[in-house]
């Protein structure tokens, strides 16, 4: 249950479901989240190829920014890298994207 206070919150998190409260583990909390991420994002490179006004364009590209930087942010902290590692990756991903070896 979730009101146990002998979990470590840095290893089990409380989620909810529909009726049922239970720990699971960081990682598999992580994953959830993650996935739910994913198809946020998805959810909105839908709609901005739908909308046609350039304001809702814009709102669109920074809501699809935003989200991106909170999953690349989630998958650093899963793989548990330093701030100069996610650095060193995202300028090679700049590099690589400025290049168009993508």
């Amino acid at each position: 249950r979730c009101r146990d206070q002998d979990r470590d919150p840095a290893i089990m998190r409380c989620v909810y479901s529909p009726g049922h409260r239970l720990w699971l583990s960081y990682f598999a909390s992580l994953e959830l989240t993650i996935v739910s991420l994913v198809e946020q994002m998805l959810d909105l490179h839908r709609q901005h190829a739908a909308v046609k006004t350039p304001h809702k364009q814009t709102a669109l590209d920074r809501q699809i920014a935003a989200t991106d930087a909170r999953i690349d942010r989630l998958v650093y902290d899963l793989y548990g890298l330093t701030e100069e590692e996610m650095l060193l990756s995202l300028l090679a991903a700049q590099s690589s994207i400025s290049t168009g070896s993508l």
